[in-house]
C-alpha cells in the first residue's frame, strides 16, 4: 500500500509540475502577445502622428512653396536677358549668348536650359560678371568658364544651366 501511495503521489506531483509549467508556458505567450500587440499599437500611433506632421508641413510650407514656383517660372527669354544684363552690369563688353540648349531628362515640370555666354573685357571685369552670374535671382549653375586672354583684351566664355519652370 505504500508503494501504492508513492506512486500516486509522483504522479500526483507530476501532474502538477506539468500544470504549472503549462501556465508558465500560457503566460509567457500571453505577455509576447502583450508585447507584440503594445509595440504595434505605438507604431501604428507613431505612423499617425508622422501623418499628421507631415500634412503640417505642407500647410504650412504652400507661401514658400509659392515663392519658390515663382522664381523659377521666369520665361526662357528672361532668363537669356537677365545673364546678358549681368554680363553687362559688371562692364564686360560684347556680351553675347552663343547658345541656349535643353537637357535632356530634366525634372518632372522643370526644363534646364544651358546658356554659353561670350564676353571682353578686363580680368576684374569678367570676374565681376562670373561673380554677378552666381547671384543671378533665378536657380542657376556655372558649369564652367574659361578666361583668356587675347592681345590687349580678356575674353570670357561661361556655360551656365538655368532651371526653369515649364509653363501649364
Amino acid at each position: 500500500m505504500k508503494s501504492f501511495f508513492a506512486w500516486g503521489m509522483l504522479g500526483l506531483a507530476l501532474v502538477a509540475w506539468g500544470g504549472f509549467g503549462f501556465l508558465v508556458y500560457d503566460l509567457y505567450a500571453e505577455r509576447a502577445a502583450y508585447a507584440r500587440d503594445s509595440l504595434a499599437f505605438e507604431e501604428e500611433s507613431l505612423r499617425g502622428e508622422s501623418a499628421t506632421r507631415l500634412r503640417s508641413v505642407v500647410r504650412d510650407t504652400e507661401a514658400e512653396r509659392n515663392a519658390l514656383t515663382s522664381v523659377i517660372s521666369v520665361p526662357l527669354l528672361d532668363v537669356a536677358e537677365m545673364i546678358e544684363a549681368a554680363g553687362n552690369d559688371a562692364g564686360a563688353t560684347n556680351v553675347s549668348i552663343g547658345e541656349a540648349t535643353p537637357l535632356p531628362k530634366p525634372p518632372k515640370n522643370l526644363s534646364i536650359y544651358t546658356f554659353v555666354l561670350n564676353a571682353n573685357g578686363s580680368f576684374a571685369t569678367l570676374m565681376r560678371t562670373v561673380i554677378l552670374l552666381e547671384s543671378l535671382p533665378v536657380p542657376t549653375k556655372i558649369e564652367r568658364f574659361e578666361i583668356s586672354k587675347s592681345d590687349k583684351t580678356w575674353r570670357l566664355t561661361a556655360r551656365i544651366n538655368a532651371t526653369i519652370a515649364l509653363r501649364k
